[in-house]
């Protein structure tokens, strides 16, 4: 899980001045493709699911496919953005409990004004 906060003043430097704008930097570079998109009208924060799939990748010096799942949540705060994000590899042999755990707290994160 990673969190980072980006403050207003910084991305209005850049020009991204609404949530929106930060979406479509996220999706625009990230180089994986959005699965879902869930957003409510008037909500402060939007959640992302995206994946990706790597062709030829060495894992443990074979060639391999390497999938990558990820979910974000972008949430706007008065003074800052905050981006929760969660990358899952299925290849990883991690049980899938450990996906939804984290699931679960990515739930739980909201700006409180």
């Amino acid at each position: 899980m990673t969190i980072s906060i980006f403050e207003r003043p910084a991305t209005e430097q850049v020009g991204f001045h609404k949530l929106p704008d930060l979406v479509l930097l996220v999706t625009a570079f990230s180089g994986l493709r959005v699965n879902r998109l869930i957003a409510e009208e008037g909500s402060n924060f939007v959640v992302l699911q995206t994946s990706g799939t790597y062709e030829n990748v060495r894992m443990a010096g074979q060639p391999a496919t390497f999938t990558l799942e990820d979910w974000v949540l972008l949430a706007e705060g008065k003074d800052a953005y905050y981006a929760v994000e969660i990358a899952y590899t299925p290849q990883s042999g991690q049980s899938l409990q450990v996906w939804d755990d984290l699931q679960t707290y990515m739930d739980s994160f909201r700006v409180i004004q």
